[in-house]
């Protein structure tokens, strides 16, 4: 009689380990929706050359150009591109009104924030760093050219492979497609 009682004793013990250990469905955990694919973002508009941008009181940008050249002229000084034949410029070309009522130095202030540039991007991989100065010091209500620029090997310049940035004007972004 002993001898059932433990045997009948070991089996409802393994029956109480094996019920504990079971995962619970109560029923109460909420039901997973399937995963829907996040639809992409909408391609950003192409930055327009020759069309005023206006930001409200603060200026009017023009995109005028942008080309590569071993030469980067700011005001009355001209700088070469690390004085190598390795290297080049990429320049952005915009007129600036100014609309504020302070002027902006001819290098561009740290809290000038109406326009900027993402890194360039060459080959969708290798990323360069951009650089922003005034040709003068514009005030206010009156013109100038900023000139956004990089310093990139003369290789990418030369190359067909992609080649681009994003450029945000006030609180919008728009896409610089070189190539």
């Amino acid at each position: 009689m002993k001898k059932a009682f433990l045997i009948t004793l070991a089996i409802l013990m393994a029956l109480s380990l094996v019920a504990c250990g079971a995962p619970q469905n109560t029923g109460t955990e909420p039901e997973k929706e399937p995963e829907v694919p996040a639809e992409p973002a909408a391609p950003l508009a192409e930055l327009p050359l020759n069309e005023t941008i206006t930001i409200d009181g603060v200026a009017e940008i023009t995109p005028k150009s942008f080309k590569f050249s071993k030469k980067l002229k700011v005001g009355n000084s001209t700088f070469l591109s690390n004085g190598t034949d390795t290297d080049t410029h990429f320049m952005v070309v915009f007129d600036y009104k100014n609309l504020s009522t302070e002027a902006i130095d001819d290098i561009v202030p740290e809290s000038l924030s109406t326009i900027s540039f993402s890194n360039l991007v060459y080959d969708n991989t290798y990323k360069y760093v951009p650089g922003y100065w005034f040709k003068d010091d514009i005030s206010p209500l009156s013109t100038g050219t900023l000139v956004c620029f990089y310093i990139l090997p003369q290789v990418v310049a030369d190359d067909t492979k992609p080649l681009s940035a994003t450029v945000k004007i006030g609180t919008t972004q728009y896409a610089l497609t070189v190539r």
